[in-house]
């Protein structure tokens, strides 16, 4: 192989033996770079998976959720359906609100996505109802997560509690890097201009009138451009309205030498909003108190979250000491820089555990010199690669600390080989240098190759597609620089080390000599073994029968439900979330006091630290994901102790037989899955037909799904609301009395919710200018005021320009049963009806028993039933792995097949990939541990790592035969003998390697026994079974 050998016939990497002191400079200059990479690489929880997604809300304040999907959803839906390379298209339309998330390719141009939704937003904008808010473009991000979100509580008013928010968040908005501190739950700031029938009346003004009024007087626009003797300058026309007695000012109509203006009908005033939505924190067993939230959002990929956050405490420490009241309590409810710390102590720790493990069993197997080499080269590798991702851009996250922890057990492979191999030369050669050559000259080709058949099988996992793929891009990239790195420590570095080491004369190690002695009988017994089976052909049968029986049995183990599959195992996280749902309509207090006892009994319970309770919301506050929210919904994010022994999982299964007795709502407990965002593991989606169609074949779902063992948390998304009113025109008798459909339903909105005219832009916000009647709402309490008498309503009078009528002399109400939301996917109507899924269970157990009883239900014909969630997701991962792992293979066997100039002898160590597979399948089965999407990377890593023992036993044999003109059977067991011994070391270091990751995050403990039994069962397997197969079918044996 010319690339690895100049004209002399010897390797390149001797050029580094030779020259020792640029070889200690290569090295000083890898430390220093990667120290260097360390502290400048960003800290990020996860990978910041690169989707363009786009969400469209628009408001239409007071419509039903069929009013808004035929008025302001439908409309934009069909604009946007033409921009390509739309991954997702799915909307959602509720009560008053159109919310259309717009999810790209991986891939796609992030502005020019966003720029075509923006495009073709505000071309179908004109087509919208004149009452609808102006549609808003959002740019999110799958990782624009908070980095922190602190809960500001207190015995103060909630206004009170936002001013002393405000003042926080805006210290915390000169911290370096950071992008955004948003503040929510206090009330915000408005301007109410309350009228009254009599007022409107005595003047002959109505609604729209004031309206239009309010709109008109709060204008600014360019005029153009004068020329004056200085030069050019622009006219810009001002009439914005600057407060409230520019409000009041504004004339209406002239009666007379009299005018009448907006202060002579309406009150007008500033005061707040009323809050759709409450938050109260609790801290162990204290009692509730308002709270107010401020969420810190970091810059993309600049930075460290370790080091905003960190800021961020700094700054309230101080503020608390010298700004603030005692009574005001500044508490943290999510800090993503907790767990990098922890994330990143794993990695310490591991790494620590492993170099121990690795210097110990070099120690005994070869002695205190080559220990030490191997163990250097771990963290000279690890700088190297380190430095390499910085240079191309990338961030120190969970799934790259993952990466590094996986890939320490591998990277000592290429040292162990060569140490070994030095060791072995040294008792036949006249000195360390020569030793050092011909070991370099012997194992470079089948090192280099090696590393190779490991980057090959990892690479492919780059072709992984959607959401999943971009997130799991860093493992191969990291892998792959860092056994580079490794290779160029084993080949340049460690033989040069080890000249300067014999040097040093230290006596033997007794332990190391009397395990030596042991070991020399086990290569014996090995050698004999070895032998008997060459020449019987019985064994060799039974040996070859029996892992084809193995291999079938355990590729039949995830069909027969004996190894479950499933996506990500649940990580071990510091919060959970309860999520409680009272009947559609279900007012804001009712909710609340249904939530009262949730909260009592989280506080008896001696896990739980702290409660950010949400009235009016789901739990998932403070995201880009903003939990649904409905005055029959609450929240609750559980913060669980620090010190506790019991894993976030099992505080979930304590809790979701215990809540459900204390509260009539309907209780979910739930936790976020290691791995990207994704939806409920169980989800069951129906398309087509009609809303009754759909509202009827839906609720027959959920009532299987309830009735399913392990299904938990079931949800419809079409679950039937309350009784609605619907107020049909009668339109004769509206062109009697000149009045138009908007003016009438003005009036009703102003009457019922009330109606934004304008807003006023000051320095820092836009404050708007509603216009409402005396009772329409509280204006600056929680939540709606007394119900509306329809009667009452009915007989108010709207006024024209004959004088006034009935507004029941107008309109006919009826009443129907309405949906609080209407969900699409794709532009079609689609109802999912999804569940959560409990222990010691996975969500395709939980589709395959309803699968059947669903099939018995009496489906419509135009619709479409679809499983999706995490089933689907499985089924997508796993197919993309598994292509991946048949790329890589193939990569693997044209490397060996140039290589060794060969077919057959490449077959012969990809052999050993189905014998680590059958290790896998009954490591996993015999711990109870699922056939995971981690465990599935830990099978494609395990087909480049195994191939890695083949290589080196089948390069002696050919060595053997071809310079010793040795027979087969005597080249097979002069090649076996001499590589058993490294062979069993790379074995137990890489699974000694990845077995600190069985005590870490629970979602790679799949991972790890993946490894560790695919790699022990194909280790031994492979030192028997690839020289059966290297004798079967060698063509003179």
């Amino acid at each position: 192989m010319t690339v690895v050998t100049n004209k002399h016939g010897q390797s390149n990497w001797i050029f580094f033996l030779k020259n020792t002191r640029i070889t200690a400079l290569a090295v000083v200059a890898v430390v220093v770079l990667g120290v260097f990479s360390v502290w400048q690489m960003p800290k990020e929880s996860s990978p910041e998976v690169d989707v363009p997604i786009a969400v469209v809300t628009t408001s239409l304040t007071g419509s039903s959720a069929t009013d808004v999907e035929t008025l302001v959803t439908n409309p934009i839906e069909d604009n946007i359906e033409s921009i390509s390379n739309i991954a997702e298209l799915d909307s959602t339309s509720q009560t008053g609100l159109s919310q259309i998330t717009v999810q790209f390719e991986v891939g796609v141009d992030k502005n020019d996505a966003i720029a075509d939704v923006r495009n073709q937003v505000e071309a179908v904008a004109s087509e919208l109802p004149d009452d609808a808010g102006d549609p808003s473009v959002q740019e999110i991000s799958l990782a624009d997560q908070p980095v922190i979100t602190l809960s500001v509580s207190g015995p103060y008013e909630l206004s009170q509690l936002g001013q002393y928010a405000e003042s926080i968040a805006d210290r915390l908005r000169s911290i370096t890097n950071v992008s955004t501190v948003n503040v929510s739950g206090d009330p915000e700031p408005e301007f109410q201009a309350t009228v009254s029938d009599t007022s409107l009346q005595q003047y002959g003004l109505s609604v729209g009138q004031l309206i239009q009024a309010l709109r008109q007087a709060n204008t600014g626009t360019p005029i153009g451009s004068v020329q004056t003797n200085d030069g050019n300058y622009t006219v810009r026309f001002d009439g914005r309205l600057a407060g409230l007695q520019d409000i009041q000012n504004i004339p209406l109509k002239a009666d007379g030498p009299t005018v009448v203006r907006v202060g002579d009908v309406a009150s007008v005033k500033r005061s707040t909003a009323s809050l759709a939505v409450k938050t109260e924190y609790t801290a162990g067993q204290s009692q509730p108190e308002s709270s107010v939230s401020i969420d810190v959002f970091k810059e993309s990929g600049a930075g460290s979250i370790i080091d905003v956050v960190s800021r961020v405490n700094e700054i309230t420490t101080d503020m608390k000491q010298d700004e603030l009241p005692n009574g005001l309590t500044i508490a943290e409810t999510r800090n993503q820089a907790d767990q990098i710390s922890k994330d990143l102590n794993n990695l310490l720790g591991s790494g620590a555990v492993t170099m121990v493990i690795i210097f110990s069993v070099l120690l005994l197997f070869l002695g205190w010199r080559e220990a030490l080499l191997a163990s250097v080269s771990v963290p000279i590798a690890f700088l190297a690669g380190l430095a390499i991702l910085n240079s191309i851009g990338f961030t120190i996250n969970s799934l790259t600390l993952f990466s590094l922890i996986l890939v320490i057990g591998i990277l000592v492979d290429a040292a162990i080989v060569i140490t070994e191999g030095i060791s072995r030369a040294s008792q036949y050669t006249e000195g360390p240098t020569e030793a050092a050559r011909l070991t370099i000259n012997e194992f470079s080709l089948p090192l280099t190759a090696g590393t190779l058949t490991t980057v090959f099988a990892f690479a492919p996992m780059l072709l992984a597609g959607g959401i999943i793929g971009e997130f799991i891009s860093t493992i191969p990239v990291t892998v792959s620089a860092v056994l580079v790195a490794a290779l160029f420590v084993a080949l340049g570095v460690l033989p040069a080390l080890a000249v300067l080491l014999t040097r040093v004369s230290v006596g033997s190690i007794s332990v190391t000599t009397y395990f030596q002695n042991k070991l020399a009988s086990f290569y014996q017994w090995y050698e004999r073994f070895l032998h008997t089976t060459l020449e019987r052909t019985r064994r060799r049968t039974y040996i070859f029968t029996t892992m084809i029986v193995l291999f079938v049995v355990a590729v039949s183990f995830p069909v027969l439900g004996v190894l479950p599959t499933t996506l990500f195992p649940s990580a071990d996280l510091d919060t959970i979330s309860v999520d409680l749902q009272m009947p559609a309509g279900t007012p804001l207090a009712e909710t609340a006091s249904a939530t009262t006892p949730v909260v009592n009994t989280l506080k008896d319970h001696n896990l739980v630290d702290s409660q950010l309770v949400t009235i009016g919301s789901g739990s998932n506050v403070g995201g880009i994901s903003a939990g649904s929210g409905g005055s029959n919904m609450a929240g609750i994010v559980v913060g669980l102790a620090e010190d506790r022994q019991t894993r976030s999982q099992q505080v979930v299964d304590q809790l979701s037989s215990q809540l459900p007795e204390v509260t009539e709502a309907d209780v979910s407990i739930s936790q976020r899955s290691g791995g990207p965002p994704t939806g409920k593991p169980v989800q069951i989606n129906l398309s087509g037909g009609s809303l009754d169609e759909l509202t009827q074949t839906s609720e027959e779902i959920k009532t299987i799904l309830e009735d399913t063992p392990k299904a938990v948390n079931v949800e419809n998304s079409l679950s039937v609301g309350t009784s609605k009113f619907s107020v049909v025109l009668d339109r004769s008798a509206i062109e009697r009395s000149g009045l138009t459909a908007q003016t009438v339903a003005r009036h009703l909105r102003a009457r019922v919710s009330g109606l934004e005219a304008t807003s006023i832009k000051t320095d820092d916000e836009d404050i708007p200018v509603e216009i409402m009647y005396p009772d329409t709402r509280n204006s600056s309490g929680f939540g709606v005021a007394s119900p509306v008498d329809m009667s009452q309503l009915l007989g108010t009078r709207i006024v024209t320009s004959d004088g006034s009528v009935p507004l029941e002399t107008l309109v006919d109400v009826r009443v129907d049963q309405g949906v609080p939301a209407i969900t699409h996917s794709g532009g079609d109507r689609q109802v999912t009806v999804s569940a959560d899924v409990g222990a010691n269970t996975t969500p395709p157990e939980v589709v395959s028993k309803v699968k059947d009883r669903i099939d018995k239900l009496q489906i419509p014909r135009d619709m479409t039933v679809s499983f999706g969630g995490e089933q689907q997701d499985v089924e997508q991962s796993f197919t993309d792995l598994f292509l991946a792992m048949i790329i890589g293979v193939i990569a693997i066997f044209a490397l060996l097949t140039w290589q060794f100039n060969s077919f057959r002898q490449p077959l012969y160590m990809l052999a050993t990939i189905p014998l680590a597979f059958i290790g896998v399948s009954f490591g996993l089965a015999a711990f109870g541990q699922p056939l995971s999407f981690p465990a599935f990377i830990g099978i494609v890593a395990l087909s480049g790592i195994v191939v890695n023992n083949a290589i080196i036993l089948i390069d002696r044999i050919n060595t053997n035969r071809k310079a010793e003109d040795m027979s087969v059977n005597a080249a097979i067991q002069a090649g076996a003998r001499s590589r058993v011994q490294a062979i069993l070391l790379t074995t137990i270091t890489t699974a000694g390697g990845v077995a600190p990751l069985l005590f870490t995050d629970p979602t790679w403990v799949p991972l790890a026994w993946a490894i560790i039994f695919g790699l022990s069962f194909s280790t031994v397997l492979t030192l028997v079974v690839v020289p059966l197969l290297y004798q079967r079918f060698s063509r003179d044996r």
